[in-house]
């Protein structure tokens, strides 16, 4: 990926998601920035070769701003909460056309960069989970890769809540999912943090 078109990376994705992938050619994108379709092909040999590029610079992007957790939580129960909300956020931001648009012409990709966020995710909490252990918030006998699978079923049955609440009368709400979460894992000491950070509403006001 060179520096010169680098800088338009995000306002083609910006395109993509107003119009989808599909309905948005090279064409389309070389006149809404305002070049040359040359400029273009010189760095892209075809808009697939775009198309990964873009929504894998968007995968290194998230797995950068993972390290801002560590810069802005002292402790693993506020890291727990960001790292769940970063991720949340992340697959809602996803118009659902995109999405679709991603599944249906880009399958092979889809599945490898889904692969590719799922591990960023799990390495991270891994981290976290074993810091927890260390500082004496967690238990010391929860397996870590266990309970790494279990945080991620817990945000895909929030997301799927999420996404069905027309049809739902009842949505989980993140003190739900944490409480299930932090009774499984935490001892007494943890368990007073998660209260603490709960009772003074600061899940809320990250989620």
């Amino acid at each position: 990926m060179q520096s010169n078109i680098n800088i338009h990376l995000i306002s083609i994705q910006n395109l993509f998601s107003e119009y989808g992938i599909r309905n948005i050619s090279m064409d389309d994108i070389a006149k809404n920035l305002h070049i040359s379709k040359k400029t273009i092909y010189k760095h892209y040999s075809c808009k697939n070769e775009l198309v990964k590029d873009i929504y894998l610079n968007e995968y290194y992007h998230f797995k950068t701003s993972l390290h801002t957790l560590d810069k802005e939580n002292n402790d693993a129960i506020s890291k727990t909460i960001q790292l769940y909300n970063f991720t949340i956020l992340k697959i809602l931001s996803v118009k659902e056309h995109v999405h679709f648009d991603l599944v249906k012409c880009y399958p092979d990709f889809y599945n490898k960069l889904i692969e590719l966020y799922k591990e960023a995710i799990r390495k991270k909490y891994i981290e976290i989970l074993l810091e927890g252990k260390a500082d004496n918030y967690f238990n010391n006998n929860i397996n870590t890769y266990s309970v790494a699978h279990v945080f991620k079923l817990l945000i895909e049955s929030y997301v799927l809540d999420q996404m069905s609440k027309s049809e739902e009368e009842y949505l989980l709400s993140c003190d739900d999912v944490f409480d299930y979460h932090f009774r499984s894992i935490c001892n007494p000491v943890g368990l007073q943090i998660w209260e603490d950070l709960k009772s003074r509403e600061l899940v809320s006001k990250q989620s």
